[in-house]
């Protein structure tokens, strides 16, 4: 780890991007870890991130495409284990399985390596264990239940902090749905992008964008255009944290990348993403990921109404929201590793999720109708949901 960074102050990181931001950057550092262990013992994922399909415009640079993104991933994964002592690593944590997919986002994993988060995992870790202690103790072996609270807490808090390391630790906090529903997620939306780009959009819109890395790891041409809203101490820090990563693992595509700093609830935003050489007459990809829970409706339609005024035909419109699992919601089987770990419904109290938002109601309501789409995630209590259509 690289200690006398500014940003591994880790409570400057949490007050300029927020705790659920570091938390997705961790999950999907772990994921990178996994991905960095299997490439080249002949379970690698063929095509990394290039989920590329269809035809349409750009059909003809797929295998561009592809070729590019296993360069990139070749050249990152030599730099990461140099710097950070991957190889040849050995951890009982890398033994975990995902149903899922695994994740490559070396620049997460480079901001997460460089942050000094062992006391913010240890605490977490003691804040959320009475919580799930209580509603697993039925599961828990003779041993365990022998122990007193108190004691087995001070057990297991000693066990992570012995085997404390920067990445993997928070696969000692985090139980493995969280992590099959990040990748799950990441995937999905990296495949919308692409796609989309492949017939032929070349102008994307993300709100709420935190510490999310896909302008440089989708390989994205010259043509095309990110325009990334978020708060501005969010995206000013973003921009610092990052550049030592993008130094040393230059981005995979060429896209322009502009930041509108904007609180979306002001709707000021508008005005902002025109002033930055957005143009409402080209078709546009529109991302809302693990935003809509934190915001009111009256937010949420106001952001529906200014994205559909301001979408040329051919338009999309991706949206993530959660909802409580019910009875035709497949199930995901819990791990022997989850025991005590945080799962989505841990954190609902103090986050105050908004949950069962008809997010294709939503959709079509605000001019989305054409090929409406919804995917749920396995889950077994609060889960995820994807939506997304098109305005023709």
């Amino acid at each position: 780890m690289i200690e006398n960074s500014e940003n591994s102050n880790i409570q400057q990181v949490l007050q300029s991007v927020g705790k659920t931001s570091v938390w997705i950057s961790a999950i999907r550092a772990v994921l990178t870890a996994h991905f960095i262990d299997s490439f080249g013992k002949g379970n690698d994922q063929e095509g990394g991130q290039a989920v590329v399909s269809g035809g349409g415009a750009g059909a003809s640079n797929i295998n561009l495409s592809i070729n590019k993104t296993k360069e990139f991933e070749l050249y990152a994964i030599e730099i990461i284990k140099k710097k950070f002592g991957l190889s040849n690593f050995k951890d009982p944590r890398m033994e975990i399985k995902y149903p899922v997919d695994l994740v490559f986002d070396p620049y997460s994993f480079y901001f997460i390596s460089k942050l000094n988060t062992k006391e913010l995992i240890l605490s977490t870790y003691d804040q959320y264990f009475n919580f799930t202690y209580d509603k697993q103790f039925d599961q828990l072996s003779l041993e365990m239940k022998s122990i007193s609270k108190t004691e087995l807490k001070r057990k297991e808090m000693d066990r992570i902090e012995t085997n404390f390391h920067s990445v993997l630790s928070w696969a000692d906090l985090m139980s493995s749905h969280v992590f099959y529903s990040i990748a799950k997620r990441t995937h999905l939306i990296d495949k919308v992008f692409l796609d989309s780009y492949q017939e032929g959009l070349q102008q994307f819109v993300v709100f709420g964008a935190g510490m999310d890395t896909r302008s440089y790891r989708l390989p994205l041409d010259a043509k095309c255009t990110i325009f990334e809203i978020d708060l501005p101490g969010v995206l000013k820090f973003k921009e610092k944290a990052l550049q030592e990563a993008i130094k040393e693992i230059p981005p995979v595509g060429q896209c322009k990348i502009q930041f509108i700093p904007s609180d979306l609830s002001s709707l000021d935003w508008n005005h902002k993403l025109k002033d930055m050489g957005f143009d409402n007459s080209k078709p546009t990809l529109w991302v809302a990921e693990g935003l809509f829970m934190y915001l009111s409706e009256s937010t949420i339609e106001s952001i529906g109404e200014l994205v559909s005024a301001n979408s040329a035909p051919k338009s999309k419109y991706f949206v993530h929201s959660l909802m409580n699992r019910t009875s035709t919601t497949p199930y995901y089987q819990p791990t022997p590793h989850d025991f005590f770990k945080m799962k989505a419904d841990t954190v609902k109290e103090e986050f105050k999720y908004i949950l069962n938002l008809n997010c294709k109601q939503y959709l079509i309501r605000h001019g989305f109708s054409f090929n409406v789409k919804e995917i749920q995630e396995m889950g077994n209590n609060i889960i995820s949901i994807y939506s997304m259509g098109s305005n023709q």
